[in-house]
């Protein structure tokens, strides 16, 4: 495998990964303001899940080795936004 083929999987890994778990981070941080809570989840989980599985599609596309690379990257920087934004503080995990 090429290191092209490589840095191009890790960067895709890394897009789909802010755009899936940054997007359901920020329906997270809204969905106590919506007045369809429901609705809200829902259609963010169709709409991230929809378009990140299309993504898969094609990268697969490309070869194995490149889409493992991705989901690689993909499934790490999940970790990486965990780690930055996802860590309730303690005493804080519940509404008062």
């Amino acid at each position: 495998m090429s290191s092209q083929a490589f840095a191009l999987g890790a960067v895709w890994g890394m897009v789909l990964g802010l755009f899936y778990f940054g997007g359901l981070w920020l329906t997270v941080r809204r969905v106590h303001k919506a007045a369809h809570p429901g609705r809200l989840l829902l259609l963010s989980f169709v709409c991230r899940s929809t378009a990140v599985l299309f993504c898969f599609l094609l990268i697969l596309r490309q070869g194995p080795v490149m889409f493992g690379v991705m989901l690689l990257f993909f499934f790490l920087f999940r970790f990486l936004i965990t780690g930055l934004f996802g860590r309730p503080e303690r005493g804080r995990m519940h509404a008062n």
